[in-house]
């Protein structure tokens, strides 16, 4: 992690083989892509890089500084550094047999665009991208061969990887990138900043009591005003949200260790084990100990 303000929120994409991309091809099995109550696949965080997502099959609906977006097949979305966001996949059509390809995440080093955009900064990709030509779409189809887990690149491979990511970023940057001031103003920009360093502070001290009235001011905002901008760009309420972090570490801790659920629960953040059960029943359906059996089976 880059700094101890930025931990879990703030997500570090890790990139091999001096491929400037992280690729995840996304699979659909039939099952749930999401537990009961969850609102994303992926829960809301936000990192340095550009992430450019291609919907395949079903459609791709995301939370983005507090706007909801959905996109379909063969649209790309591209998020910018910096951006809160969350998403899952919905509408998707389930056929028995193998595991159905619905969709591309790429997300690419801000280094490659610094490089060749020293005002980076001053610049933003429009969030829907609807490609000139065939060609970008040709580009993430070709890329998403190389996002399994176990991906072995062949001798050279990664020279093609790069250069693929290169001629996408071109056809990104002539078509899709406008001036920051364009579409978002200060005061957005402000929010978004206020709201990252809120959810990381929340991020490191969900151990401890945090009540709303408390947290509102140390950041210098009025109650009624917090809770309003944290169900905007969150789109739930700042207690649902405390809740959620507070259940995701117990999760890990759940199948991560031995411990009992009630130390668990304690050192979450929750009051007694009675919260940590409820939230359990709430978003999982389901209780603790059930879970760390079903999972770990």
């Amino acid at each position: 992690m880059k700094n101890t303000e930025e931990k879990i929120v703030n997500e570090i994409v890790e990139y091999y083989n001096e491929i400037p991309c992280n690729i995840i091809s996304i699979y659909y099995d039939g099952e749930p892509l999401f537990h009961k109550g969850a609102d994303f696949m992926v829960p809301l965080h936000w990192h340095n890089d550009v992430e450019i997502n291609v919907c395949v099959d079903g459609s791709l609906v995301t939370q983005m500084d507090g706007k909801r977006v959905e996109t379909e097949r063969d649209e790309f979305l591209i998020i910018n550094p910096g951006s809160i966001h969350g998403n899952t996949f919905s509408k998707i059509p389930f056929i028995e047999g193998k595991p159905r390809f619905i969709g591309v995440c790429l997300r690419i080093s801000d280094t490659v665009f610094r490089k060749a955009l020293p005002n980076f900064d001053l610049l933003k990709f429009k969030p829907i991208w609807h490609p000139e030509t065939e060609r970008p779409k040709e580009i993430a189809y070709e890329l998403s061969k190389y996002g399994y887990p176990d991906s072995q690149l062949g001798k050279y491979e990664h020279i093609h990887i790069t250069s693929l990511v290169y001629e996408l970023v071109y056809h990104m940057c002539k078509e899709d990138l406008v001036l920051k001031k364009d579409i978002i103003s200060d005061a957005e920009s402000r929010n978004v900043e206020n709201m990252r360093r809120v959810m990381a502070y929340i991020e490191n001290n969900f151990r401890n009591p945090i009540d709303e009235v408390s947290l509102a001011g140390k950041f210098g905002f009025t109650p009624t005003y917090f809770s309003r901008v944290f169900k905007k760009y969150t789109d739930i309420s700042y207690k649902e949200y405390l809740t959620k972090t507070r259940l995701t570490a117990a999760k890990q801790q759940l199948l991560g260790t031995d411990r009992c659920v009630t130390d668990i629960a304690m050192d979450c953040g929750f009051s007694d084990v009675r919260g940590l059960i409820s939230a359990f029943r709430k978003y999982e359906d389901i209780t603790p100990i059930k879970y760390r059996k079903s999972v770990k089976k």
